[in-house]
């Protein structure tokens, strides 16, 4: 593709994933239910060579007890995807004469491991997002947008703790850069599908499905919640190309597998989740319907994952609102990919609106919502390019709201109506913010805090400022995109 060959592409990519790796390391926040969960899980296989939660389960709420052991009830992909990075932070500590299960032992652990696994996959994903982009649209607006994104929005605040969601949406971004080439500005009609699908896979569309179907079954593993994505991937590739989906199936099937084998090691069935035999009696909800999803969905609910101050996906990242600018460029230039990206935004959000928490409890923003980021990314991209000026204005207020945010606190708690008034501005008056790398070695908190706060507004302010004031009057055609 004509982007690909640009010799400025490379360095820009790297560019931005030094960037993102280096605020998702500097970064990172205390200890919580939701990675405690997992961080059990780790720390029991090294300690103990199991998966009970046993030693540890006093730290979490988010656990699951079956024949009088405790155990994870989150997903264990991430577990997985965790265990490299894990065995070596556990290493370093053993070189180090640090016990693993120490007070010093347990903070380092979370911290390389976070970064090491969400964190690193988090940054592919932006880096992934970029070359995606950069397909579709000039590459300024391309690095601009997933700058955005992945700073100032869920992929920043979940790529600092153990949780799913921020290496959920890298791992869809990937699915859709190893895909999107099928689909992507082709005005599909019965004549050119039949064409497609009985066309010949290459051996770089094989690797490249295969690929899609690996990220899509560790999403999945990862985040249940991530089928309405990962189906979407396979719904496109689908109309590229009925082997190419054959191949994506295929290759998710190993990282799904993960799922049932866990179920049945830690509570002795296929279909017997961790949600199934939860521990703590307020979280039992999550049994009615599927998974806590019940019908039918609530307006109070679609209020406060998409506007509230207290959770609200546009309150926290304004910079998605200039999505609804780029639905009738997306039209226009892959019908496809824009009514799949819209069923599947839709739905998920549906689908939350009735979930028994749609607050995610302690959160920062909607982050249920996390799988479809990927697709309203698409969008926004496309209306930046119409109105780079409103978007450069929405994108500068979502780094200093959630980016910033980020620093103080990625978990506010539940039950508060406006954490950006209620929440930052007492503990940031309080100097209660996130660790900082370089706090324990005797910069003062706010100089940390500041250090990484210049990065992440100057580097865009700088970005923006390079950008030359130009707009985008068409997209590039079919026959452009083309190897």
């Amino acid at each position: 593709m004509a982007a690909d060959r640009d010799p400025s592409t490379p360095r820009r990519a790297l560019l931005l994933f030094s960037v993102l790796m280096f605020c998702y390391t500097y970064v990172h926040q205390g200890p919580g239910w939701n990675q405690n969960s997992r961080l059990d899980v780790l720390h029991a296989l090294f300690a103990y060579r199991t998966l009970a939660i046993d030693a540890y389960h006093d730290n979490t709420g988010d656990k699951a007890i079956h024949n009088v052991h405790y155990y994870s009830d989150k997903a264990p992909g991430i577990i997985v995807l965790a265990l490299p990075a894990f065995a070596i932070s556990a290493c370093i500590l053993h070189v180090l004469g640090v016990p693993l299960d120490s007070k010093t032992g347990w903070i380092a652990s979370d911290w390389i491991t976070t970064a090491g696994s969400v964190g690193i996959i988090s940054a592919l994903g932006g880096m992934a997002m970029f070359l995606l982009l950069s397909r579709l649209i000039e590459q300024k607006y391309a690095f601009l947008t997933a700058y955005i994104v992945f700073l100032g929005a869920a992929p920043f605040p979940y790529s600092t703790m153990l949780f799913s969601h921020a290496a959920v949406i890298g791992l869809i971004c990937i699915a859709l850069w190893a895909i999107v080439d099928d689909v992507f500005l082709t005005r599909v009609t019965p004549s050119s599908i039949l064409q497609r699908k009985c066309s010949v896979c290459t051996v770089g569309e094989v690797t490249r499905h295969l690929l899609a179907g690996l990220c899509c079954g560790l999403a999945i593993s990862s985040e249940y919640t991530a089928a309405t994505a990962a189906g979407a991937v396979l719904a496109l590739t689908l109309l590229a190309s009925s082997r190419r989906a054959l191949i994506l199936i295929l290759s998710a099937i190993p990282p799904l597998l993960i799922i049932p084998i866990y179920n049945t090691v830690c509570f002795g069935g296929v279909l017997s989740f961790g949600y199934h035999n939860l521990a703590l009696t307020e979280f039992q909800d999550m049994n009615k319907g599927l998974f806590g999803i019940t019908w039918p969905p609530k307006l109070s609910a679609t209020y406060l994952i998409l506007l509230s101050p207290a959770r609200g996906l546009f309150f926290w990242t304004p910079f998605f609102l200039i999505a609804f600018v780029g639905i009738v460029p997306l039209f226009k230039a892959s019908r496809p990919l824009f009514w799949i990206s819209l069923i599947a935004v839709i739905t998920h959000i549906v689908c939350i609106s009735g979930y028994y928490m749609p607050s995610g409890g302690a959160a920062l923003g909607p982050r249920h919502l996390s799988p479809i980021l990927p697709f309203l990314t698409l969008l926004s991209a496309l209306g930046l390019c119409y109105y780079p000026r409103f978007g450069y204005v929405l994108g500068y207020f979502s780094l200093a709201i959630t980016g910033l945010a980020t620093l103080i606190t990625a978990m506010p708690w539940q039950g508060v109506t406006n954490p950006l008034r209620d929440v930052y501005p007492d503990r940031l008056l309080e100097g209660r913010i996130a660790n900082m790398l370089l706090t324990p070695l005797g910069l003062p908190p706010f100089c940390s805090m500041a250090l990484v706060a210049v990065v992440i507004l100057g580097f865009y302010l700088a970005a923006c400022l390079v950008s030359r004031k130009t707009r985008v009057t068409a997209l590039p055609t079919a026959e452009q995109c083309t190897y």
